[in-house]
């Protein structure tokens, strides 16, 4: 008996290749709208195991918590970890604005001071090779200030772009802070189902493939999830460690520059390729 066309195996991986192809497609062109909710369905994920951790732990509650009982193991977890994110922003917007707010207008204000400092401590040495390679040292002038020139539009560009299409007009800014206040609202009634989803895509694939791709995307799964969490955790510790020990020490926008090499330590080797020089550089402006 012959196999019918789609049946085939090559005629369906194709078929599935095409719909995976379509659907990147679509998102690829929906990705500015759509952007804030895959914010929030990566924050869900992030958090549903801390959820489930405190699910179980009101499930052994509610036996004997009538309040607990009619809220929810469930309801309760996620309103935890609401209750804690609020009191972290509202201690970051307490505290590490204002800190930020100071020492960037700060800095701001001391940047004639910089640049005479700069100044000062670079003529000398600049003199000094130009006296001896008076032809090379103005070839190189020239060079960096062409340079300059020509990458500093291709810099600033995606920066102003961006700047341009979030706060260029009055709907552009109220969208922009529509876009911030989707993100948790949707994450969290995300976090609540997470479960649910998972299932629901779990049920989607046909029986027979079910032990062999849930041992390997569940294996996937926990040591991504547990990858993903632990780095954003060192970053988030680092960058606090980062901020108060440069802030101590004086360093212009201590909190800015050590949060900034804490979010690189994402990326191997670049907390020091660009943190350390930003903050040597800052620290010897600043002397």
């Amino acid at each position: 008996m012959t196999t019918p066309f789609w049946r085939r195996p090559l005629v369906q991986a194709g078929l599935v290749a095409l719909f995976l192809l379509l659907v990147g497609i679509v998102l690829y062109h929906l990705r500015q709208p759509l952007m804030p909710f895959a914010v929030a369905l990566a924050l869900a994920y992030f958090l549903n195991p801390v959820a489930n951790g405190l699910e179980r732990v009101f499930q052994r509650s509610f036996g004997t918590n009538r309040l607990l009982a009619k809220i929810g193991p469930r309801a309760a977890a996620v309103s935890v970890i609401a209750l804690v994110l609020a009191l972290v922003l509202l201690a970051a917007l307490l505290f590490v604005v204002p800190a930020v707010y100071h020492q960037v207008s700060e800095t701001v204000t001391k940047m004639p001071d910089y640049y005479r400092v700069v100044r000062a401590r670079v003529e000398p040495i600049y003199q000094s090779v130009h006296d001896r390679y008076p032809a090379q040292t103005e070839e190189v002038r020239q060079r960096v200030i062409a340079a300059a020139r020509a990458n500093a539009p291709q810099f600033l560009s995606p920066i102003t772009r961006f700047l341009g299409r979030a706060f260029g007009s009055v709907l552009g800014f109220f969208l922009a802070v529509l876009n911030l206040l989707i993100i948790p609202v949707f994450a969290f009634y995300l976090l609540f189902d997470m479960n649910h989803i998972q299932d629901g895509i779990k049920q989607m694939v046909p029986h027979r493939f079910r032990p062999y791709v849930y041992s390997r995307f569940g294996e996937v799964d926990r040591l991504l999830s547990a990858f993903a969490r632990g780095q954003v955790t060192v970053c988030l510790i680092l960058g606090v460690f980062y901020a108060i020990g440069l802030s101590a020490c004086g360093v212009p926008m201590g909190v800015v520059v050590g949060f900034v090499i804490g979010f690189f330590n994402l990326i191997p080797f670049m907390s020091h390729v660009v943190g350390l020089p930003l903050a040597l550089l800052l620290s010897w402006v600043d002397d």
